[in-house]
């Protein structure tokens, strides 16, 4: 008998006896109420945040593909030292071969002296003496921005001062002296750098890079372009890429065997990995499951927590 009175206590639902229907409401049960509606409020919508909220899954497979044949690099560059018409960007193959201007839907905006931004030890700019071919002023820079088609294979995209070009991974001059080459200053700072079209969640290392240096240098970059598909919500499918990158600056030494011409230089390969990105959220039927649990469960611990605190209220007042 006095187990079943025990367990009788534990009772969540109260009934009223059927000779009163008296109730008694206390301010420990009232604050207990308002607890238990913040609290459910505060959970509820927490469940409907995850149930907006999509999950994003990553698997890797080899790419057996065939893919696309051409890949888009988007690109919108600030030299903040060279004048937009010193500067040229030109594309090519892993062998050597330049693609066709027709291919590089580019366009360029002179920048105003004082536009770069702050640098600290870096940007500078280098003065020459007068003659010889167009240098750089230090009163505009040039930003180049657009897009660039190429084939899905590796390659190069230089943006170099227009007194060279770019050939089989080398620079050729263009009968310009060194001594004025040298007073070029690629300082720059890089918007967008993409390959393919963006997706949600995408994040490409070199946007928001500001490099600059004190001598002349050559800026080289080296991208791994990994392919990835990314499966919408509504079950659109996006073929785009990601890529990892490596920053080298090379010193452009006139008395170095190694020396190379200040300027922009992305080297980039496709990876043959693939990475599939499927975007997915709960269902209707998870929602209604979690928003139950949660008023029940609040409703619940709530009632336990009244009804402990008016028992040893009641109890103490008793043994008064």
């Amino acid at each position: 008998m006095q187990f079943l009175r025990g367990l009788k206590s534990l009772d969540g639902f109260v009934k009223t006896k059927a000779d009163s229907v008296a109730r008694k409401r206390t301010l420990c049960g009232a604050i207990l109420t308002l607890l238990a509606i913040v609290i459910g409020t505060w959970l509820v919508l927490s469940e409907l945040g995850l149930y907006f909220t999509s999950d994003t899954k990553s698997t890797l497979t080899v790419d057996q593909s065939e893919g696309a044949e051409h890949l888009s690099i988007a690109v919108d560059i600030s030299f903040w030292h060279i004048p937009c018409p010193d500067l040229e960007l030109e594309v090519q193959d892993a062998k050597g071969r330049l693609y066709s201007p027709k291919r590089q839907h580019l366009s360029k905006r002179d920048l105003a002296l004082g536009a770069e931004p702050s640098q600290p030890g870096g940007i500078g700019f280098f003065s020459a003496p007068q003659g010889g071919v167009s240098r750089p002023t230090g009163k505009r820079g040039c930003r180049v921005y657009g897009d660039v088609d190429v084939n899905r294979v590796a390659g190069n995209v230089h943006v170099v001062p227009r007194a060279f070009s770019a050939k089989g991974g080398m620079s050729m001059y263009r009968g310009m002296p060194i001594d004025d080459l040298l007073h070029y200053n690629a300082s720059h700072t890089v918007h967008t750098l993409r390959f393919g079209p963006a997706f949600p969640g995408q994040e490409n290392p070199l946007e928001g890079v500001t490099t600059g240096s004190d001598k002349p240098a050559q800026f080289q970059y080296f991208a791994q372009v990994v392919p990835t598909r990314y499966q919408h919500l509504s079950g659109l499918v996006t073929d785009a890429n990601q890529y990892s990158v490596t920053q080298h600056v090379a010193s452009s030494d006139p008395t170095s065997p190694y020396m190379v011409p200040p300027g922009f230089v992305l080297r980039f390969d496709i990876s043959p990995i693939i990475v599939t990105l499927s975007s997915a959220s709960p269902g209707i039927g998870k929602l209604l499951t979690g928003v139950c649990a949660v008023i029940g469960g609040v409703y619940a611990v709530t009632s336990l927590l009244d009804k402990a605190i008016h028992g040893s209220i009641a109890a103490v007042a008793k043994v008064d």
